[in-house]
């Protein structure tokens, strides 16, 4: 499926290959163009006030089709935002004909358990929870008033257990984004973005081992 046969009010979440817990959300417009071929307009996407261009290499766009619920990924020639007829646009352009992704091997586990986090080097450690892991990243929890400071792209490293007296798993990289709770506004939800050190057998074991547990549970499920 080429890009510019997605239909209006497709989702589209943008990110650079192996950053996937770093990313950026829009959604398909109607095309602009009498020959929409090999791109896509979507509604701008605005941080402070001020348009986001993203010149970045090596930029994926993930597209959730609005009438299929598939999911397409397309590697990014170019994109920047357009002024058409006093409209802004964040424009995409991809001359790849992409067939439905399976996200199977990388999608995110819930999986909740107490940690560890400390941020940069030589900070206090500080307890939290984990969330949810995936290949790439992991999410966590924690309360506003732990006394936790940190940032956007802070370095953070985390320690955990499954159960006690488990392995120890020690991952460290970089916070992605930082949100209150939906249910409580006492509790920052934190992403992470896994580092090339944290991502080795170990970890990347671990994780496909929760994936195929959790798809097992989902069949069980539906039967």
């Amino acid at each position: 499926m080429m890009i510019h046969r997605h239909a209006s009010g497709s989702k589209v979440r943008l990110f650079q290959k192996c950053k996937e817990d770093e990313f950026w959300e829009t959604e398909i417009c109607e095309p602009v163009d009498k020959d929409p071929t090999g791109h896509c307009v979507c509604k701008p996407i605005i941080k402070n006030g001020s348009y986001v261009r993203l010149n970045l290499s090596n930029l994926i766009a993930e597209i959730t089709d609005t009438e299929t619920d598939r999911v397409y990924r397309y590697e990014i020639e170019k994109s920047g935002n357009i002024n058409w007829k006093g409209t802004v646009y964040y424009a995409l352009v991809s001359h790849k004909n992409s067939k439905p992704y399976n996200r199977r091997k990388e999608f995110r586990v819930e999986f909740v358990t107490m940690a560890d986090i400390q941020i940069k080097t030589n900070s206090k450690v500080r307890s939290c929870y984990v969330r949810d892991i995936s290949q790439t990243g992991l999410g966590i929890s924690i309360c506003k008033d732990s006394g936790c400071e940190f940032d956007i792209g802070d370095k953070v490293s985390i320690s955990f257990t499954c159960n006690p007296g488990d392995r120890m798993y020690h991952v460290s990289g970089k916070i992605v984004r930082c949100v209150e709770s939906d249910i409580d506004d006492e509790i920052l939800i934190v992403g992470i973005s896994l580092d090339e050190a944290s991502l080795n057998p170990k970890w990347c074991s671990f994780v496909a081992l929760r994936q195929r547990l959790q798809l097992q549970q989902r069949k069980l499920n539906m039967e």
